[in-house]
């Protein structure tokens, strides 16, 4: 049985050694988000705080994030957490459950917010005639498109081909809207991700020349090896691969579109004919201006595809750029006044936290408090 406090204890020993994996992480969160762990937590928490470090930084996060969390004096505007040190870690576990046991007994939260929920599966599925579908994780249905068989099983849109397209090829659009995410099962086997506020416009049947999709917004995907290559354009790339796993983001509001490989590998050609290929753990990130160039650099895949395992994890991240992934998920407007913008954050909150819960864990710095205005949430820095 892995539901025991042995099993938990394990993961959350994994997850402080950094050894953990992508799953055992997702599973950790899952676990904590329930509740049941409460009590292990806490002796976790005690345990780490009387943990002997070595180093200064060691010492000096660890001393920032308990004195920040705990007695709520110091008015940083900057909480940087290291993914190596223990004290950070359990910090950001305990944050993963939405709550932080330090603030649940001495937090001051400035004004109560009422609790905004998170999205959930749920999408619409445009039609070859444009009709809509819409879907949600509670339906099952199956409907014929083009030559497929298209099934809907809970929150996932499975297309089976039946026979090679005769004639026009008929095209689908799987829409997710803000608060909304969904799975789609493409005919060729290849799996898509659709994460909230994006479309992903595909054939029913692939043609026997090649794949092509059109992606706005941010999909990873688990491309299907074939003979046929596969190529996904959005307003400002084409990447093309045969057989790899990779996340893309493409917001027209980002400034740029960042595509991350995790496996296998992929080539990126932007609207200026520049192209580049990616190795594994690369990230190429695409401007949404007139640049020419497109930057490569090393990326954590973990951190690409966090929404896509269920959790948000900011690495010492702007609240402006916070804001708007929070804003897509929970559906929501935010508005960041003075200097807050330029505030950065390290946390990892699952995305089955309400709003409440996240805007603690961030609010814990002392740097920022919230305050809700109707469907507006307005982020204040604290002024010593």
């Amino acid at each position: 049985m892995h539901d025991t406090p042995a099993f938990f204890r394990q993961l959350t020993d994994k997850y402080l050694t950094d050894t953990i994996t992508a799953s055992e992480k997702e599973l950790l969160f899952s676990m904590i988000s329930e509740g049941a762990y409460q009590s292990k937590l806490e002796q976790l928490l005690a345990e780490v705080w009387e943990r002997p470090v070595t180093g200064g930084e060691d010492i000096a996060v660890r001393e920032q994030i308990f004195d920040n969390i705990r007695t709520q004096q110091k008015k940083v505007r900057q909480l940087r957490i290291r993914r190596w040190s223990a004290a950070a870690a359990i910090a950001l576990v305990l944050g993963a459950a939405g709550t932080v046991f330090f603030l649940q007994r001495e937090h001051r939260s400035p004004q109560p917010l009422a609790a905004v929920q998170p999205g959930s599966q749920k999408a619409v599925l445009i039609l070859g005639d444009q009709s809509q579908v819409p879907l949600d994780s509670s339906f099952s249905r199956t409907l014929q498109q083009g030559g497929a068989t298209v099934s809907q099983k809970g929150g996932q849109l499975i297309y089976t081909a039946n026979s090679q397209p005769s004639g026009a090829v008929t095209f689908n659009t799987l829409q997710t809207a803000r608060g909304g995410q969904f799975r789609l099962q493409l005919p060729d086997g290849t799996r898509v991700w659709v994460n909230a506020g994006s479309t992903v416009r595909y054939p029913a049947v692939f043609p026997a020349n090649e794949r092509h999709i059109t992606v706005t917004g941010e999909a990873y995907m688990e491309v299907q090896a074939d003979k046929r290559p596969f190529l996904v354009s959005t307003q400002h790339e084409t990447v093309q691969v045969l057989g790899t796993a990779f996340n893309i983001n493409a917001y027209e509001e980002e400034p740029s579109t960042l595509t991350t490989l995790l496996s296998g590998k992929i080539r990126i050609v932007n609207n200026h004919q520049t192209a580049v290929v990616l190795a594994p753990g690369q990230q190429a990130a695409v401007s949404h201006q007139a640049s020419t160039e497109i930057p490569v650099a090393e990326a954590d895949p973990d951190q690409a595809i966090a929404w896509k395992n269920g959790y948000f994890d900011f690495e010492n991240e702007r609240l402006d750029v916070i804001f708007r992934l929070l804003s897509r998920w929970y559906d929501v407007q935010f508005v960041a006044e003075g200097k807050a913008a330029g505030l950065q954050f390290s946390a990892v909150v699952t995305r089955t936290s309400s709003l409440e819960d996240v805007l603690s864990v961030l609010s814990a710095t002392g740097a920022v408090n919230f305050s809700r205005e109707g469907n507006t949430i307005r982020a204040r820095v604290i002024t010593p």
